[in-house]
């Protein structure tokens, strides 16, 4: 699950092409991996905790699950970012 800004809440649709980076576990190097959108939320909600940059900030945003390849195995609650790819640059 990722939360997307509330400023990009109108973008998000069904199948819209993501990144998702993050860092590999035994190295510095960045990892990134293609994946699509799989469902968004109807409302822009507060995040929890675990979502934002500053815990002690509340940040509002959409909730969207990313769906990845069977190939990518990311730790459970491993710290990623999600980005948005545009459709003509895909």
């Amino acid at each position: 699950m990722a939360y997307l800004p509330e400023r990009l809440a109108l973008e998000p649709k069904v199948g819209a092409p993501v990144i998702v980076e993050c860092l590999a576990t035994q190295s510095t190097l960045l990892s990134r991996y293609a994946g699509r959108v799989a469902t968004v939320s109807a409302a822009v909600t507060e995040a929890p905790p675990r979502f934002r940059r500053m815990p002690d900030e509340p940040f509002w945003g959409r909730a969207l699950v990313v769906a990845l390849g069977d190939e990518v195995h990311l730790i459970p609650g491993e710290t990623v970012t999600v980005s948005l790819i545009d459709p003509g640059n895909e």
